[in-house]
């Protein structure tokens, strides 16, 4: 009895192992699978990136937003401050040669006439030069001066309904008037809004002279 029963699973085996088996639909969901798999997995790995590059076009936009306010005015960054004090230096913008305030107002309106924001009076300077600059289309009067011991200074002039006073640098109040220093290309600047002006200074003087000479001007 044991013999027949081997004998009809030797059969049934040998029957079972001459049947052909399709494994192509095995095949073809084991590679669906993986795929799925392999494309979720590139979603994770790329959502981040997806968001650190619409974060930075995003930052991109509201840097292009809070450089010119609702009123128009325009915001001169330390850089852009820094590189007009070097190109006066270096003679690679036009400048007027002058001696004084008063024939840098002159200078400045005839180039300009009524564009050419008034100068304020610098104590202990001599003027050496003066220039009209543009930037956004809103004009700056830029002074060249040399304060007591012979060190360049360059004094730029905005009216405060055309440049927006930065206040994102360190701040040091005097006599209630508020000023703001930056630093850029090893220069030192102040900056402060008097009179319904804008006024920068711009030198490699350490900040606290630039404060004292910006709260001597006179306006």
């Amino acid at each position: 009895m044991a013999d027949e029963f081997d004998d009809a699973v030797r059969n049934r085996l040998r029957k079972l192992d001459a049947t052909p088996v399709d494994t192509s639909r095995l095949d073809a969901g084991i590679r669906a699978a993986i795929a799925r798999r392999q494309s979720t997995l590139v979603w994770r790995l790329t959502r981040p990136l997806a968001a650190v590059a619409a974060s930075i076009t995003l930052l991109a936009i509201l840097a292009g937003v809070l450089l010119t306010s609702s009123g128009g005015e325009v915001m001169a960054s330390p850089a852009q401050m820094a590189q007009v004090h070097r190109d006066i230096l270096a003679n690679r913008v036009a400048v007027t040669k002058v001696d004084s305030i008063e024939a840098a107002s002159a200078a400045l309106s005839r180039q300009s006439g009524s564009a050419a924001p008034a100068l304020p009076q610098p104590p202990e300077a001599h003027v050496m030069a003066c220039c009209m600059k543009s930037i956004r289309n809103k004009t700056m009067a830029c002074v060249l001066l040399q304060d007591a011991g012979g060190t360049p200074v360059t004094m730029s002039v905005a009216r405060s309904s055309d440049m927006k006073l930065p206040h994102d640098g360190a701040h040091v109040a005097r006599d209630g008037v508020d000023y703001f220093t930056h630093a850029a290309d090893g220069l030192n600047m102040v900056m402060t809004e008097r009179a319904g002006r804008i006024v920068c200074l711009i030198s490699d003087l350490p900040t606290g002279k630039l404060i004292d000479l910006a709260a001597r001007l006179k306006f």
